[in-house]
């Protein structure tokens, strides 16, 4: 499921929160005197507490996003990684975009119908196809599903009587993402000397011909103990040597949800641009709250409630 963080909803939800606390801080002012002005300097106080969480929340990803250090994917090490490339679908993979028209990695678009009381919202629709991030050094599928995703691509049309609206990542274009990175495969493989060792003995036994013709050194048709410890050096040097095969492939790079509940975040935004824009939506929230502290002060020493100082 999309968490909020698109664009358009993480700026109207910061703007519409510190309006609302500044309407009712100015309303308090204008009704100081009266229990109107006390109800709506409660609520402004309110938005002022609101503002503070989100100034709180605002600075720590500003942190968050200009702290961590960008990693190549060739040499990321494992765990919470920050990356930096170009969105791409896979190979000889057809981009998505059934709805718009236009070729994209990922999508969420909203079908609504209009009714006496405004829009109603009727499906929701959101990809889970997994896509590629390429920085020149390697690729990295990136599994968007509980990301939270910000994209500058909007889309808004009429379609038999429905109104839709389709937000996406395009491919080729900057692509920033941030959570839990994890290699399969290659030299990161789990592997498991014992137990390969013992299938691949298991699978000489079940041709038992070709194991008296490679073992039975003194040709009696049976596999005594000294035959059966060569065979059992041979089976250890077989699997040693896939083994090293394995590890000398390239390993699939996988970006996902962290699990310990840290940000998973994607964007078409370079990492700079998102830093700058938390710091902008940290320093307004931090202005409100001071504005709304001095409103409260005022609004309280000019009604007598506390003694002016």
């Amino acid at each position: 499921m999309l968490r909020l963080g698109a664009t358009w909803r993480h700026d109207f939800v910061n703007l519409t929160g510190s309006a609302f606390g500044v309407v009712f801080l100015v309303a308090g002012v204008q009704l100081r005197e009266t229990r109107a002005g006390l109800v709506c300097l409660a609520l402004g106080a309110l938005g002022a507490l609101a503002s503070l969480l989100a100034w709180l929340v605002n600075l720590r990803r500003y942190r968050l996003v200009s702290d961590t250090p960008t990693s190549r994917i060739a040499s990321a090490a494992q765990g919470y990684t920050e990356l930096f490339g170009r969105a791409a679908t896979f190979p000889n993979e057809a981009p998505l975009g059934k709805r718009s028209g236009y070729a994209c990695v990922w999508f969420r678009c909203i079908s609504e119908r209009e009714t006496d009381g405004g829009w109603e919202r009727v499906a929701d629709e959101i990809s889970h196809d997994t896509f590629l991030l390429n920085d020149g050094s390697g690729s990295c599928v990136i599994v968007p599903d509980h990301a939270e995703v910000i994209t500058t691509h909007k889309r808004q049309w009429s379609e038999n009587g429905y109104r839709l609206t389709e937000w996406s990542l395009r491919p080729g274009e900057p692509l920033y993402a941030i959570g839990e990175l994890v290699t399969e495969g290659g030299a990161s493989s789990e592997l498991n000397l014992r137990d390969d060792l013992n299938a691949v003995l298991n699978e000489w036994k079940r041709n038992a011909p070709a194991l008296l013709a490679r073992f039975d050194a003194d040709k009696n048709g049976v596999i005594d103990l000294n035959e059966w410890e060569a065979a059992r050096k041979a089976a250890r040097a077989e699997v040693e040597r896939r083994h090293h095969e394995i590890r000398l492939q390239e390993g699939v790079h996988i970006l996902r949800k962290p699990a310990d509940g840290r940000l998973f975040l994607i964007a078409n935004l370079a990492p700079e641009r998102l830093a700058r824009r938390y710091a902008l939506w940290s320093w307004l929230h931090l202005g409100l709250m001071f504005i709304a502290l001095i409103a409260v002060i005022y609004v309280l020493t000019a009604g007598g409630l506390v003694p002016r100082i």
